[in-house]
């Protein structure tokens, strides 16, 4: 199955990202303490996947091994190595955190063999494109593996420039999903807009807009196709870095035309000003 299809037919249904409700994390000034001592030690720091079973017991082999665990919202964004469950973690929010950041996406064997060794293995060998049932899993999840590599490598380089960079975001959605999206863009170096359907100027100039299509009737799609501001499903942003930024055939995902039609023969899903 192409990634496209499965992507389209999962946009009616819910993402389940329970690690939205992490915590945020305690004051602003001990938070960039923490973070300037993780930099400064250069730390691994590692999110881990809620489908993982053994959580506690593979935090302490992390711990032990001179590791630092994501405790919420704030060190996932910088957290290095993602431990992944594929496919549970293909359309999770840590997922597109993951490949967006160019994060180590790797399988839990990485933290058992490290412990017996005593000492952090190289990630490149636990990678899950390299794991050894990736082909028995569905193509999507193959995808995200690929990306993965690719982000990191991407990222990695002197003159990195992240994904969506410098664009202004527009995203409406629950809270508690827009939120940790809203941290993730602001870690891509993104300009997260806040949308007010009374008062939506605002967001004349983004240059994305990404919509929960639960609340699809709250979004005034002829507003933003007047202004030429593509409306996307938010699944969209792991179709997005799984083509490696470049979709070629974006506009089926659209959910309004941005051309400058005619008002009487504007195509739009949702009719509402």
């Amino acid at each position: 199955m192409q990634v496209s299809t499965k992507i389209k037919a999962s946009l009616s249904e819910m993402t389940s990202d329970s690690d939205y409700h992490s915590p945020s994390g305690t004051s602003e000034e001990s938070w960039k303490l923490k973070q300037n001592l993780i930099c400064a030690c250069e730390k691994k720091v590692f999110m881990l996947s809620e489908s993982i079973n053994n959580r506690e017991r593979i935090a302490a082999m992390i711990t032990e091994l001179g590791g630092v665990v994501a405790e919420n919202t704030k060190m996932e964004m910088l957290a290095t190595h993602f431990i992944a469950v594929l496919p549970n973690d293909t359309f999770t929010g840590m997922m597109v955190c993951a490949l967006a950041t160019g994060k180590w996406l790797i399988h839990v064997n990485f933290i058992y063999d490290s412990f017996r060794c005593k000492k952090f293995l190289q990630e490149y060998l636990y990678e899950w494109l390299k794991h050894p049932k990736i082909l028995e899993i569905d193509s999507t999840s193959v995808e995200v593996a690929k990306a993965a590599v690719y982000w990191h490598l991407e990222l990695d380089a002197l003159s990195a420039k992240y994904p969506f960079e410098g664009k202004q975001i527009v995203l409406i959605m629950k809270r508690k999903y827009r939120q940790y999206y809203q941290m993730i863009f602001k870690t891509l170096k993104a300009k997260p807009v806040t949308y007010d359907p009374r008062t939506p100027g605002s967001c004349c100039t983004a240059d994305y807009c990404f919509v929960d299509m639960k609340i699809i009737e709250r979004v005034k799609l002829r507003f933003f196709a007047r202004h030429n501001v593509p409306v996307f499903p938010y699944q969209y942003i792991l179709v997005f870095l799984l083509k490696r930024g470049q979709v070629e055939d974006e506009f089926k995902y659209l959910l309004q035309d941005c051309k400058k039609y005619a008002k009487d023969t504007m195509f739009l899903l949702n009719d509402t000003y």
